[in-house]
């Protein structure tokens, strides 16, 4: 099953990249974004894939500051695999940052402070 889930998910990646326009937002998007989350409570290289897949959904979805609403913000996903998140999560988070519209902007900025008040942290703890 392992090896199952590391092909499909990069394969979700790729066809996000080469396919945008054949995915269908409000048909297919919910079931698209439910296989990622749950991916992203599974081993380190399946994360990995799904971030990778996730940041590449958002660019083709979003990238327009001027539009007023982008087609992820309806999406909401959790996952408890903090260990396994690293470094891809913190890629996605950026990616969906950069590609944010109108209509995230208020989430955006909120996420601005916890980022920042989570380094201020990172560094105080760092100077003991």
């Amino acid at each position: 099953m392992v090896q199952v889930k590391y092909t499909a998910t990069p394969t979700l990646g790729h066809v996000y990249n080469s396919l945008i326009k054949c995915i269908k937002p409000d048909v297919h998007l919910n079931d698209l974004v439910t296989a990622l989350a749950q991916g992203l409570n599974d081993s380190h290289k399946i994360v990995s894939n799904c971030c990778w897949s996730w940041i590449t959904l958002s660019e083709k979805l979003g990238g327009d500051p001027t539009a007023d609403t982008y087609a992820l913000s309806p999406i909401a996903k959790e996952s408890n695999n903090e260990a396994n998140a690293g470094t891809s999560a913190y890629e996605e988070i950026s990616t969906l940052v950069t590609t944010s519209d109108r209509d995230c902007f208020p989430q955006i900025s909120q996420l601005s402070v916890v980022i920042l008040d989570g380094l201020m942290l990172l560094s105080l703890n760092r100077t003991k």
